[in-house]
């Protein structure tokens, strides 16, 4: 069930107002670097939401990317994706990029 709660975390569905939070590690060269986007425009991030919100009412969800944010501040910190790639085979992956400032820091 979304959200998802942790002592320190909300794992919550993406809103389009997230954009600049999300924008913040997505331009980091330093946070995409092994990853399979950026350097992203702000417009490449604002698409990125729009697809990722799109997968939120797909029926069965099978996508699941979910904004990291920090309970006591709401502020967003990054992602977390679970996705179901094979049911019958039990094929998953999970899958996170956070924030160069909260690296390090037990979040994933």
């Amino acid at each position: 069930m979304i959200p998802l709660e942790t002592q320190r975390l909300i794992l919550r569905d993406f809103v389009e107002s997230d954009w600049p939070e999300v924008h913040e590690y997505a331009s980091d060269r330093e946070v995409v670097r092994y990853l399979t986007f950026g350097l992203n425009t702000e417009e490449d991030t604002k698409n990125f939401l729009q697809r990722e919100i799109s997968l939120q009412g797909k029926e069965p969800r099978q996508h699941f990317p979910l904004a990291v944010t920090l309970k006591d501040q709401k502020h967003l910190i990054g992602i977390c994706r679970i996705s179901v790639k094979d049911t019958a085979n039990k094929i998953d992956s999970i899958g996170y990029c956070f924030t160069k400032q909260f690296w390090g820091q037990g979040c994933a």
